[in-house]
């Protein structure tokens, strides 16, 4: 699990000093851009599996409802599993409404 070794700021942004594992490192594919930091505390959003089909064999995540506003369920949709031990991250990747 990556962890912010030190902050600086500069102006309007600020710059943050990483350590990570070199696996995390690789999940990167090599991209220095668009990166996103997520803290597992800030997760805080109860919701549920739903599961359906004979013996439970199609798993939907629920979207809260606090969390769809603004999301185009008809467009393309990505997305990225992370393992982290006992635990599971899916990132899903949504376009919000064309206007």
């Amino acid at each position: 699990m990556a962890e912010i070794i030190s902050s600086k700021t500069n102006g309007d942004k600020i710059h943050y000093t990483l350590s990570l594992e070199p696996h995390e490192s690789l999940r990167l594919q090599g991209h220095i851009q668009q990166i996103h930091l997520v803290a597992e505390p800030t997760v805080n959003y109860p919701t549920k599996i739903s599961c359906r089909g004979r013996n439970s064999s199609t798993k939907y995540f629920i979207i809260p409802k606090e969390l769809r506003r603004e999301l185009s369920f008809q467009e393309k949709t990505t997305c990225q599993r992370i393992d982290l031990g006992g635990k599971v991250i899916f990132v899903y990747l949504l376009d919000k409404f064309k206007k």
